[in-house]
């Protein structure tokens, strides 16, 4: 995980508390989207059809679970990101 740069409370700059409120949107919205695409979950149904067995289902699944946990990921990234700013303010 690559780390960003931390943002420095001070007299010119944005006031602590806008910054964590950005951190807190940025949280929740990846975690919206997470739980977005966890719902919408390939069905098998949708690939029965399809004449490879369950290969084309499997690689759904495969897709949809790295979508998941790219965005876990970044909220991982992003929670660091708000720990190292609170640390150091």
């Amino acid at each position: 995980m690559t780390k960003l740069g931390t943002a420095t409370v001070h007299l010119n700059g944005t006031a602590r508390r806008e910054l964590e409120d950005q951190f807190r949107a940025n949280h929740e919205a990846v975690t919206a989207a997470i739980n977005v695409i966890a719902g919408n979950y390939p069905h098998k149904r949708d690939f029965y059809v399809q004449d490879n067995g369950n290969e084309s289902f499997d690689a759904a699944e495969a897709k949809h679970r790295a979508r998941i946990e790219k965005l876990q990921a970044i909220n991982a990234e992003i929670y660091a990101d708000y720990e190292a700013f609170a640390e150091a303010n």
